[in-house]
């Protein structure tokens, strides 16, 4: 009998239950998500679906402003002139999209930043 059929192996689930805890817990926007399940071997039309529904309950330019927030007070203290593209980098590590990022940047830092 085969593994998927035994419930062993199950992409959809695997996919979305990786998208919901790395969005949630680690902050972790659809680009980087999307990227992380592809290189784990899940079709593109599963790892895209995943990500959306893991966007659902909470946007992710709510969830990209969540990081930028915890983010920003350690940036100022350290350098407050190189705060805004210094969380700009961050946030795009996060792999979340430039237009998000550059729509945080200005809502939390009046800055327009190329994202």
């Amino acid at each position: 009998m085969a593994l998927e059929a035994q419930g062993y192996v199950d992409d959809r689930a695997f996919a979305q239950q990786w998208a919901d805890g790395r969005a949630g817990r680690r902050h972790i926007g659809s680009l980087r998500l999307r990227d992380e399940l592809q290189r784990k071997g899940i079709p593109r039309d599963l790892a895209d679906a995943a990500v959306r529904q893991a966007f659902t309950e909470r946007g992710e330019e709510e969830r990209a402003l969540d990081a930028a927030r915890r983010r920003l007070p350690a940036l100022r203290r350290r350098n407050a002139e190189r705060a805004a593209p210094k969380l700009r980098d961050y946030l795009l590590r996060r792999g979340y999209p430039g237009d998000v990022v550059r729509r945080v940047l200005r809502h939390l830092l009046g800055v327009e930043s190329e994202g």
